[in-house]
């Protein structure tokens, strides 16, 4: 088979070789957004569509966050932006990554930057497109070539076309020249360009017909802050469509509170959709029930039909639903509901959530799926002598060097709660599988040494009610108290540790790329505990920072890339590293026991509570058990524990930003799973409210409203949430401190 560069295809063939020739994949340099070749990026004027492509240069160039995105290598990027000047150029990209987060702003050499030329010479395309060549090829040529290049604008750089010719000639043959030009010096060649009159792309039919990729950045007619980026051609790949936001910076970011159906809709339309998408399958009373009361049933009735003849949902089994199209954009997991941050195209499960042999295994072994018995021997009927499975074996834990033999396991096996959840066998199983040759077990004689003697019990960085409250506003009736299921064994799903012995790696500054998920680093890390100004929410850092502002502590890995991630977003300074013990990132340890977990759960969902109480008491006692007190345990991982323990408290505080960042008022945040928000006065159902992002539900990550105690002692009244301000003024543990 004859294999050809993607980027150089034949101008002479035959259909025979086409169909037999190895043709490869187009190259990209973001897989579902940019391609090489030419792409003309296109909205509405003031939508922000060069603000986003500014975000996308930093992420090429510098590494910075950027959607699902994960950056492979810096790229060079140049921009022409004969729109703009230094001064704009400079608040864009302020906006997009502040003050000290690039190792530029510290006085050091990035291994890639961002040219701007404002200004760029030539009294014609024929004389502009020129001297973009000669730019690129003299890159090229000092073996330093160009991976990105924006021009912005489109007809400013092409200028006007000469007199008497045709106007899709003109436009089709500049931006095939310049498409041809993208592929011979292989970049991505981005021209941002504006709407017409009718939302269409400015311009003849040449425009999009001489592209590689054409995106365009609708605005949502009804919420300002919502855009659907949304490929209008793609000659490589399929189509794609995202729902990005902006916030209150300008800055545009890939968003999972709402579908890419839902940021294209407005009005009744968007309304029904909501509903559906949060719902599910809802009949038409209940349609009406939920939606505004100024709403008609006529005015329902032609919403649906419209998105039905449009495609958004159908009509099946008495209640109307969403289409399989729009169920296939829900960033959710299929399995276990919980959202997809980071998803590909097509993709319906979390990598953790996808049917396994080991997973039905369980299903049927512990959770009491019928299935037959083989029979003995002797009862086997004839034509059956294929040999019968031998049950699984779980594999000897591996271990990196004779220094770091481990000592002989402690039997945990015989107590009665294990022998019905074997939470020991499938934490020992989910670490024993690693390639990564982990150690969970460091010798005694080891352990009173550095690292392990640094690592305490607050570097868990919970909270705590009695150190934080919020102000209840005047006016609030209701209270909910909200408790998150599954809080420490979902952590464990993506929780990053160095599965292997830490080392001393010493001071690592303040660049992110140099340590945490940029270095492929994990461990813990010594820093100052920064100031925190901001009274809606208490500090990241939990009990690490109880009268410890400005002083030394040590915080794990999820901590660390927790406050690179608030620094990004403007929230507080990035902070430096004066110490630091790692080794080789991992998040993917305890994956296989998270999954068992979840799937445990759910099938004893329906058991009773003394049923369900052991399995929970099962899975939290092997996970203690990574750093074990005087219970006898096979680990002895202080490292494993604290870094579950604070990926736990990272969640449960950034689900709490998050919604507080969406205007609810937090009123207390607890170690682990309790959070207390006030109910708005005009939330439209004051019983049933929680706060977005909040979902309620018995998955891993879904809250629960929680029963609470009215005062102290045995007698003392118990109430469900949601609660009345006086009811919540009145709980036991909080009577003294209101």
């Amino acid at each position: 088979m004859r294999t050809i560069d993607p980027l150089d295809l034949p101008t002479s063939f035959t259909i025979s070789e086409a169909r037999t020739a190895d043709l490869g994949e187009h190259p990209r340099l973001l897989d579902g957004l940019l391609y090489l070749g030419l792409t003309v990026l296109f909205s509405e004027p003031g939508l922000g569509k060069s603000m986003m492509a500014a975000a996308i240069e930093e992420h090429l160039a510098y590494g910075r966050p950027f959607g699902p995105w994960l950056p492979e290598r810096p790229v060079r990027s140049l921009v022409v932006d004969l729109e703009g000047d230094m001064r704009l150029a400079a608040e864009r990209s302020l906006a997009n990554t502040p003050f000290g987060l690039l190792a530029s702003d510290h006085g050091h050499a990035m291994p890639a930057d961002i040219e701007y030329e404002t200004v760029w010479r030539g009294t014609s395309f024929l004389e502009r497109i020129e001297r973009l060549a000669q730019r690129l090829e003299t890159a090229r040529q000092a073996d330093d070539p160009y991976g990105y290049v924006r021009i912005d604008t489109l007809r400013l750089f092409m200028g006007s076309k000469p007199h008497g010719a045709n106007a899709y000639e003109w436009d089709a043959h500049c931006l095939g020249q310049l498409n041809k030009l993208a592929l011979h010096y292989r970049v991505a060649l981005v021209l941002v360009h504006h709407t017409n009159k009718g939302g269409e792309v400015s311009g003849s039919t040449g425009v999009a017909g001489s592209a590689t990729a054409v995106i365009q950045l609708k605005r949502n007619p009804d919420v300002d802050e919502e855009c659907l980026l949304v490929a209008q051609k793609v000659r490589v790949d399929t189509m794609f469509r995202y729902a990005v936001a902006m916030d209150p910076q300008g800055r545009w970011h890939f968003t999972d509170e709402i579908t890419p159906t839902q940021a294209q809709l407005a009005g009744v339309k968007r309304q029904i959709v909501d509903i559906l998408t949060s719902g599910g399958p809802t009949v038409l009373a209940e349609l009406l029930d939920r939606l505004p009361s100024g709403l008609s049933k006529n005015t329902v009735k032609s919403g649906l039909r419209r998105l039905g003849n449009e495609g958004h949902v159908r009509y099946r089994r008495g209640a109307w639903e969403l289409s399989q199209a729009a169920l296939s954009e829900l960033p959710q997991c299929a399995e276990c509901g919980g959202p997809m941050i980071a998803y590909a195209k097509g993709q319906k499960l979390h990598p953790t959530c996808g049917p396994s042999p080991f997973e039905q295994e369980t299903v049927r072994v512990w959770l009491g799926v019928p299935h037959p018995a083989a029979p003995a021997d002797e009862e086997r009927p004839a034509g059956h002598d294929e040999p019968r499975p031998a049950p699984a074996a779980v594999p000897a834990p591996r271990v990196e060097d004779e220094e770091f033999e481990p000592e002989p396991e402690e039997d945990c096996d015989e107590h009665p709660e294990q022998q019905k959840f074997p939470s020991w066998d499938q934490l020992k199983a989910s670490i024993a599988v690693s390639r990564m040759k982990p150690l969970p077990r460091v010798p005694q004689e080891l352990r009173e040494q550095l690292p392990w003697t640094l690592i305490g019990e607050s570097m868990d960085g919970q909270h705590s009610s009695k150190q934080w409250a919020g102000e209840i506003p005047e006016g609030t009736e209701y209270v909910v108290i909200l408790d998150r299921n599954g809080s420490f064994p979902s952590a464990m799903s993506s929780v990053a540790v160095a599965p292997n012995k830490l080392t001393h790696t010493g001071p690592l500054g303040t660049d992110p790329l140099k340590r945490g998920a940029a270095a492929g680093r994990a461990g813990i890390f010594e820093v100052r505990v920064p100031e925190w100004p901001h009274t809606d929410i208490p500090h990241p850092l939990g009990r690490l920072s109880y009268g410890r502002i400005g002083e030394l502590v040590w915080i794990g890995s999820p901590h660390l890339e927790h406050l690179d991630k608030l620094a990004a977003l403007g929230k507080l300074p990035l902070v430096e590293v004066h110490d630091s013990w790692t080794g080789n990132r991992n998040t993917s340890l305890f994956e296989r026991y998270s999954t068992w977990a979840r799937t445990l759960r759910q099938g004893i969902a329906g058991e009773p509570e003394e049923v369900r109480t052991a399995a929970k008491r099962s899975i939290s006692t092997a996970i203690r058990g990574l750093h074990p007190k005087q219970a006898r345990s096979p680990f002895w991982r202080p490292d494993w524990h604290k870094a579950v323990t604070a990926e736990a408290s990272v969640r449960h505080w950034e689900t709490a930003r998050r919604a507080v960042d969406g205007g609810a008022v937090l009123l207390s945040i607890g170690a682990t799973d309790e959070v207390v928000f006030a109910v708005p006065a005009d939330a439209p159902a004051q019983k049933l409210w929680v706060p977005t992002p909040y979902r309620v539900g018995y998955g891993f990550g879904e809250v629960k409203h929680k029963e609470i105690k009215l005062g102290t002692g045995p007698d003392a009244e118990r109430v469900m949430s949601p609660v009345t301000v006086e009811q919540y003024l009145r709980r036991g543990r909080r009577g003294d401190q209101r």
